[in-house]
This record gives structure tokens, C-alpha cells and sequence, in this order.
């Protein structure tokens, strides 16, 4: 009775027509997890898409909790892993997908290595399952179509809903000792390559405040 009373004192702070009241409470942690039907369905079209690209350094693959993946043994070679996580910055989700995965791959060649296989971790917004799985799909679909433009496979991830499209890449490679490069150590005469213009990411945040032109994003994208 204490209790009740001490409550009925509180001031109300939300009506019960507000949005909260509405909306089904979201978890954050590992109940925040696509949706099985949503998933299962991405999964499988995944699955039959790569029985086309069979690669037999692969012993597990998505779908179980772990990938499992044969190393070499030649003391020659050097595995490097990398990791990048970016949010939307474009609206199509395809080219999205595809920007994150050359995003996370640019990390792999700074170093000399050549990208051999790739775990995903996707955010995508609250929504019906429809719509989950589409978002989901043409996100993946644009980071498979990049990762296997150079030779690079994925092999696992995991998925949660949230405000905004997000997507992170692992991506694991292997170089040659005597080729690894490393931050620093750049010499007169050496050469800087770019594999994009100067500018790209200050036109796609202009984009974001709608302050670019048509062109101009098209061009960076591409």
C-alpha cells in the first residue's frame, strides 16, 4: 500500500498514447538478433549462391557459430585480420554493402596482403520481416558481390536490428613476410596510390545534409 501510494505521487512523464506505449520494447544484446524467418531466408539464398563457389579452405561455413577455415603451414606467410563497422551513408543499401566491404578491404592491401575471407556483422532497422530481409539482403548482397571481386569470401557473421543501416566486416588475409607493409617508414622517391580521387568522404557527408549534387555522389559511389 506504501508503494502505491508513494507511485500515484510520481508525475506521469508519458501518456499512454505516446509512441513508447505502442511500440514493443527492443533488447539490445543478443535477443536483439534479426528475426529467425528474416534470417533463414537471407541464409538460404546465400547458401545456394555459393555452391556456385566452392573453396576448399573452407571446413565450416555460415550458419554454425563458428567458420573454421584450414591454415597454412608455410612459416613464410603472415595471417593478418582487420575490422571496420560503418553506418549508412548512402541510400541505396547495395551500394552501401558495397562501399563498406572496399572500405574494409583497402585495410587488408595497405599491408601487402591479399584478402582471403570475411565475417559480417550487419545492423539493420526495426521493421516487418519483409522488410528486414530485403534491407538485409541487398546490404549482403552488395558486400558478397565486392568481397568476391576479389577473391575473397565470407564465410559468417551475425545480424541485430537498430536505428540505421550498419554494416562491419573481418576481413582476414595473408602476406608474405618479406612483402608486409606497415604505417610509417616512407622514403623520398616512394609512391602514394590512390584508388579513388582526393574528396570522396567529404562529398558523401555533404550528401547526408543534402547539400551535394547528383553527380558528384554518383561519381564518388561508383
Amino acid at each position: 500500500e506504501l508503494y502505491d501510494s508513494k507511485l500515484k505521487e510520481l508525475p506521469r512523464v508519458l501518456k499512454k498514447t505516446d509512441a513508447v506505449y505502442s511500440t514493443r520494447i527492443r533488447c539490445g544484446g543478443c535477443g536483439s538478433k534479426v528475426g529467425n524467418n528474416s534470417l533463414k531466408r537471407v541464409l538460404e539464398t546465400m547458401k545456394s549462391e555459393k555452391k556456385n563457389h566452392p573453396n576448399s579452405n573452407i571446413l565450416i561455413d555460415c550458419g554454425d557459430d563458428d567458420a573454421a577455415i584450414t591454415v597454412s603451414r608455410d612459416e613464410k606467410l603472415a595471417n593478418v585480420h582487420t575490422v571496420d563497422f560503418i553506418k549508412i551513408n548512402v541510400m541505396d543499401p547495395f551500394v552501401f554493402g558495397k562501399i563498406a566491404a572496399n572500405n574494409a578491404l583497402n585495410d587488408i592491401y595497405a599491408m601487402g596482403a591479399v584478402p582471403m575471407n570475411a565475417l559480417a556483422t550487419a545492423v539493420v532497422p526495426y521493421g516487418g520481416e519483409n522488410q528486414t530481409a530485403g534491407s538485409l539482403e541487398q546490404l549482403m548482397a552488395g558486400v558478397i558481390s565486392t568481397l568476391r571481386e576479389n577473391g575473397c569470401e565470407l564465410v559468417g557473421g551475425h545480424s541485430s536490428e537498430g536505428q540505421e543501416l550498419s554494416v562491419g566486416l573481418t576481413i582476414n588475409g595473408e602476406v608474405s613476410f618479406d612483402k608486409l607493409l606497415k604505417k610509417g617508414g616512407m622514403r623520398a622517391g616512394d609512391f602514394i596510390v590512390l584508388t579513388k580521387p582526393l574528396g570522396t568522404g567529404t562529398i558523401l557527408k555533404a550528401d547526408m545534409h543534402g547539400r551535394a549534387k547528383y553527380d558528384w555522389v554518383m561519381t564518388a559511389v561508383e
